[in-house]
């Protein structure tokens, strides 16, 4: 009798399964997300300038966590501090769909926001530990892919689960996507770094205040991260404040979900194009042509009166963003050698928070006076102008 070999099938490279982790993670993360706003809105009558703040306070403790994050590192493997992360999440999430006070709410939305800090450091770090160096970058733009694609699907799920059902039970919905990449992030065997030294919080305290330092003492550091903290803002009232201007128009939440998803379509669509572009132009130009379509977009939708005419004008605006999101990591590591890579790249990487704090404190304040989101579409075009600034003093590199 002859006996045949059975060939086991590959296993899958641990990159790909935190992938899976990621696009979990990240689905149930944007489902709940996009109808976060409307959620403060029903549940809890919130104002827009109550909303703004509150996100304002929260993406504070985020950033301040991103900051001395590498600290943190010396102290607590990034394999636990996801596990913790992660975990934290689900019950936090899963919470807000019984909760009722406004105060548990603002405790919870800074859990929340410090928690996913926390994750995207741990992941990012972990990815790159556990990537080969040839293959890093392929690696990295997989992910970045399905991090977009996740965005895409997530609003058109939540979209339709709610025709269904109330919005609290989507947080149950969007959590149960948390579970499952957090179950099976439990059961994989991941690599940790060699991030752990002996020294003490003193020590390691201080010199995470002279990184911070240092960066901040790079003119070439300090236009870049103004810039990127600049469309951040702008994602900001798209995210927060253009689904409640949809639901006052009655459009309903299936509206705001098509319009969630058509929103990120554009960056889907051209962030490689845009990597080859910069090839060509450089960064100054680059960046000059994308904030040029981002101004021009947002004031149309000012000047547009028909609310569909609006949204279509904010889609553009978002193709505006392509041309700067996907290239500020090109733009860090190209202008940086290894030694400042670690030290400066969670810094750098605080721009997204940066932008939302500025951005919920700014239009927070707006809305205390002004009740009319068409208006802040004039202030948010006429913002974004000033990031012109930074880029006309920028070297064309």
């Amino acid at each position: 009798m002859i006996f045949l070999k059975r060939e086991h099938p590959k296993k899958l490279k641990i990159t790909t399964r935190l992938t899976f982790v990621f696009l979990f993670f990240t689905l149930g993360y944007a489902m709940m997300e996009s109808f976060f706003s409307i959620y403060m809105v029903q549940i809890y009558d919130l104002s827009k300038s109550e909303i703004g703040y509150i996100a304002s306070l929260a993406m504070f403790f985020a950033l301040l966590i991103s900051f001395f994050f590498s600290v943190t590192l010396e102290r607590f493997h990034e394999k636990k501090l996801l596990y913790l992360s992660m975990a934290s999440l689900v019950v936090l999430y899963s919470f807000l769909a019984f909760n009722k006070s406004v105060i548990l709410l603002i405790i919870i939305f800074v859990l929340i926001r410090v928690f996913q800090a926390v994750r995207t450091n741990s992941l990012g770090i972990l990815y790159r530990d556990n990537s080969k160096d040839k293959e890093l970058n392929k690696n990295e733009g997989f992910l970045y892919a399905v991090y977009n694609l996740a965005w895409f699907l997530a609003p058109i799920l939540a979209g339709f689960f709610l025709l269904k059902y109330e919005i609290q039970n989507l947080f149950l919905f969007g959590s149960s996507f948390l579970l499952a990449g957090f179950l099976y992030y439990s059961i994989l065997d991941v690599k940790d770094g060699n991030h752990k030294t002996k020294r003490n919080e003193k020590t390691a305290l201080k010199e995470m205040l002279l990184n911070i330092k240092s960066f901040f003492s790079n003119t070439l550091y300090v236009k870049s991260y103004l810039i990127v903290s600049g469309i951040y803002i702008w994602w900001g009232v798209v995210y927060i404040f253009t689904p409640l201007e949809i639901i006052e128009n009655n459009l309903g939440d299936s509206a705001v979900a098509v319009f969630m998803a058509l929103v990120l379509l554009p960056v889907v669509l051209s962030e490689y194009k845009t990597a080859l572009l910069v090839e060509k132009l450089g960064f100054k130009k680059t960046f000059f042509i994308g904030y040029i379509i981002i101004i021009l977009a947002t004031a149309m939708a000012f000047f547009l009166d028909d609310i569909h005419l609006k949204l279509t004008a904010l889609i553009i605006g978002a193709f505006g963003t392509a041309f700067i999101e996907p290239l500020k990591d090109i733009l860090f590591f190209k202008n940086t050698d290894g030694e400042d890579e670690e030290k400066h790249y969670s810094i750098f990487n605080s721009s997204a928070m940066f932008g939302s704090l500025v951005g919920g404190l700014i239009f927070g304040s707006f809305f205390y006076f002004v009740s009319s989101i068409s208006y802040a579409y004039l202030l948010l075009a006429a913002i974004m102008a000033l990031f012109l600034i930074p880029i006309f003093k920028l070297k064309n590199i």
